[in-house]
């Protein structure tokens, strides 16, 4: 019976590596899982930011001080159809940028929290944008258009599209151009957010 002893003990400690291996890669695969997931996640919430904030004149009037390209065309001196870089800042006075011009934009962490100089690692989303100056039926606006990407060289796991979605409507230039409260009686432009 001695003989027998030391290979049930090699078979019983090789059944235990596997199993040990089994779970760790198990493990290691779940956890990749997730994180693709919260990254797909927090993609599709940022697109909705986004493009909320892209269709508010609140926004657009925020971001004058970031763009001159973009002051300039709501002053009146804009070529209509063309693509120019910006900045966009969030609707809400001082509530910073949210996206920028390409190639970099704004990174964001899987948790949707914006970085300020976040390496690829540690802030693996970016929000580009750009803006194009329109005048569909004679009412001259500003279209918002923007792109969610995985930030190049980000080591987290997975692969996401890009996403940028149909774009805002054009806002009103009219409304970028309302400063201060409105008075009661005094009339505004339609459509003015």
């Amino acid at each position: 019976m001695k003989g027998f002893a030391l290979p049930i003990v090699l078979i019983l400690v090789a059944v235990l590596a596997i199993t040990i291996l089994l779970f760790s890669s198990f493990q290691k695969l779940t956890v990749n899982q997730l994180q693709a997931r919260r990254l797909s996640e927090a993609r599709d919430n940022l697109v909705v930011k986004i493009r909320n904030a892209g269709s508010l004149a609140a926004s657009l009037r925020n971001s004058l001080g970031n763009n001159p390209a973009l002051a300039a065309c709501v002053g009146g001196a804009c070529v209509v159809g063309k693509t120019i870089p910006l900045t966009l800042s969030g609707p809400q006075v001082g509530s910073g940028v949210i996206a920028g011009p390409a190639p970099n934009g704004q990174l964001y962490d899987i948790w949707e929290n914006p970085c300020a100089g976040g390496s690829p690692l540690t802030c693996p989303l970016s929000v580009t944008s750009d803006f194009t100056y329109q005048c569909p039926g004679g009412l001259c606006g500003i279209q918002v258009g923007f792109t969610v990407q995985k930030t190049p060289g980000s080591l987290y796991p997975g692969i996401i599209a890009s996403q940028s979605g149909p774009p805002p409507a054009p806002v009103p230039v009219a409304c970028i151009k309302l400063t201060g409260p409105t008075l009661l009686g005094q009339s505004t432009p339609a459509n003015c957010y």
